[in-house]
C-alpha cells in the first residue's frame, strides 16, 4: 500500500520549520538524557508537583522514532526547491508539542529573545497544523479505518503523557506543556499564603482579617507577582524568588496596617 494513501502533502516555510524543529531536538535531547540516567522510574514532575500522581503515560520507541524522523525531514535540507512535506497524522500530532515548545522556550530564558510576533507565528502555525492534522486524519481512516486510527491515536497520547511527565519537565521546574490543573495550583499557592499570614499578622499585632478578606489580599499581589514574572520571565523569577515575596509580605501588611489605623 502507497504511503502517499495516508499522508497530507503541503508547504511549509523555513521558519515554520524551525519552530517545530528547535522543540522536536528537546525532546530528542531529553530522551538521551533520560536513557543516561538509567531511564529514571520516577518522573522530575512528581516530586515537584502539589497534585496526586496522575497518569504519565507509557513510553513508546515507535513513536519516539516518529519524534526523531518528524525532527530531521524539517531540518534546513528538506526539499529546498518545493519545500513541501508530506506527513502521515501521527507525525503531523508530533509537530504540535514541537512548536509548543519552541514557544515555551524563551519564555523561561532557554532561548534568546525574540522578535514580538514570535509567538503569533507560532499560534498561526498550531492552527494551520491542527487543519492539516484533520485532513490527515480522514485520510488515514479511509485506508485503515477507524479502529486502526484510535489504536495509534491512543499510542500516540500516552506517548505525549509519558513525555510531558519525563523529557518535557523543565530545568526551571515548570512543565512546558501547561495543564488543567493551573486554577488548583492557584489554589493551593494562596492558601500557603494564608496560612503564613494567619501566623504572621498576631507577631506583628495585627488582626487576621475575615477569610474573603485576607484572600482578596493575598490575591492582588499575586497579579502583580505575575505581570513581574511574565516581564522577566520564569527562570529569573525562580533563581530570584526573594523580591516577590518581599512584595507580597510587605503589601499584605502595609494593608493590615492601615486597616488597624483607620479603626482606631
Amino acid at each position: 500500500m502507497s504511503r502517499e494513501n495516508i499522508t497530507t502533502s503541503f508547504r511549509i516555510s523555513r521558519d515554520e520549520a524551525m519552530l517545530i524543529r528547535r522543540g522536536l531536538v528537546w525532546l530528542v535531547a531529553k530522551h538521551h538524557r533520560w536513557k543516561a540516567s538509567g531511564s529514571a522510574l520516577n518522573s522530575p514532575a512528581i516530586f515537584a508537583s502539589h497534585r496526586p500522581r496522575i497518569d504519565e503515560g507509557e513510553f513508546s520507541a515507535e513513536c519516539q522514532a516518529t519524534v526523531l524522523h518528524v525532527a530531521v525531514v524539517t531540518s534546513n535540507d528538506f526539499k529546498a526547491q518545493s519545500r513541501r512535506l508530506r506527513l502521515d497524522p501521527i507525525e503531523l500530532a508530533a509537530c504540535i508539542p514541537g512548536v509548543r515548545v519552541t514557544e515555551m522556550m524563551p519564555r523561561h530564558g532557554h532561548l534568546k529573545p525574540c522578535p514580538s510576533s514570535y509567538r503569533v507565528r507560532s499560534r498561526r502555525l498550531l492552527a494551520k497544523l491542527e487543519r492539516l492534522l484533520k485532513r490527515a486524519k480522514r485520510a488515514y481512516i479511509r485506508v485503515h479505518g477507524q479502529r486502526a486510527f484510535a489504536h495509534a491515536s491512543h499510542q500516540w497520547q500516552q506517548y505525549v503523557r509519558f513525555a510531558r511527565a519525563y523529557f518535557l519537565f523543565c530545568t526551571c521546574h515548570r512543565t512546558s506543556f501547561l495543564r488543567s490543573g493551573t486554577k488548583v495550583r492557584r489554589r493551593l499557592i494562596q492558601d500557603r499564603w494564608m496560612e503564613y499570614f494567619r501566623h504572621e499578622l498576631p507577631v506583628r499585632g495585627l488582626e487576621i482579617p475575615p477569610e474573603p478578606e485576607l484572600r482578596d489580599l493575598v490575591r492582588r499581589p499575586l497579579r502583580v507577582g505575575k505581570r513581574l514574572i511574565r516581564y522577566h520571565g520564569w527562570k529569573t523569577a525562580h533563581d530570584n524568588p526573594d523580591p516577590l515575596q518581599e512584595r507580597m509580605k510587605n503589601y499584605v501588611i502595609r494593608r493590615c496596617h492601615r486597616s488597624k489605623a483607620s479603626t482606631v
